[in-house]
């Protein structure tokens, strides 16, 4: 099982040596915990995986944020989101 340091890391971008199949178990296991599950479909892109597309289309379902869920996956940045979601006035 996955330590909550670990997962702290891969949330800040300073890990990338978890496994699939661990991230997949953390999915199955929580299937409301949306952050791992983002995570795991980003590590899913990045390893070119043919899954991705289908676990895409089943996780979209649980994303209370579809588009916090399609910048994530993608990799765009905070700050870009930051401009792109704010109010002028």
């Amino acid at each position: 099982m996955i330590r909550v340091s670990e997962l702290r890391d891969i949330l800040l971008n300073k890990s990338d040596n978890i496994d699939l199949f661990t991230l997949e178990q953390i999915v199955e296991q929580y299937p409301y915990f949306e952050m791992a599950r983002l995570i795991y479909l980003k590590r899913l892109k990045q390893v070119d995986n043919k899954i991705f597309i289908n676990k895409l289309r089943a996780s979209a379902a649980y994303f209370s944020n579809r588009k916090f869920a399609y910048f994530f996956v993608n990799g765009i940045g905070v700050n870009r989101l930051r401009r792109k979601f704010t109010i002028r006035r």
